[in-house]
């Protein structure tokens, strides 16, 4: 009996870890889908939609961090530029481009300051 609960405990606790994620980016995205509106929670909204896929889906991760540097940009969000070159350092980490992901950490931290975060400046 004592064995039937360890493996319903396990079984439970690894499908939990393996789809809790997908429900996550799934909220954002949806989040993403109904605001429209183009403002500084929109594009961190869009980070936190880039950053987990860094670690499985390099592609759309970029793709990601694209829509957060245009719209940075465009805002004059410096504290969404500092998440874009987190987002763009930890793709090149990944790519093992380093030396250029050591540049857009540089950036970041640079965009960090300027804006006086320090818990940015601390990530990157």
């Amino acid at each position: 009996m004592a064995k039937a609960k360890i493996i319903c405990l396990f079984t439970i606790l690894l499908t939990s870890k393996i789809f809790g994620q997908a429900k996550f980016l799934d909220s954002l995205k949806n989040w993403i889908s109904e605001h429209p509106a183009i403002d500084s929670q929109y594009i961190q909204t869009l980070h936190r939609i880039s950053y987990p896929l860094s670690e499985k889906d390099d592609k759309q991760s970029f793709s990601y961090y694209e829509r957060v540097s245009h719209l940075s940009d465009s805002l004059n969000f410096t504290y969404g530029k500092s998440l874009a070159q987190i987002n763009l350092g930890i793709l090149l980490y990944n790519s093992a481009n380093f030396e250029a992901s050591n540049n857009a950490f540089f950036k970041a931290i640079d965009y960090a300051e300027a804006c006086n975060s320090k818990r940015l400046k601390a990530v990157s």
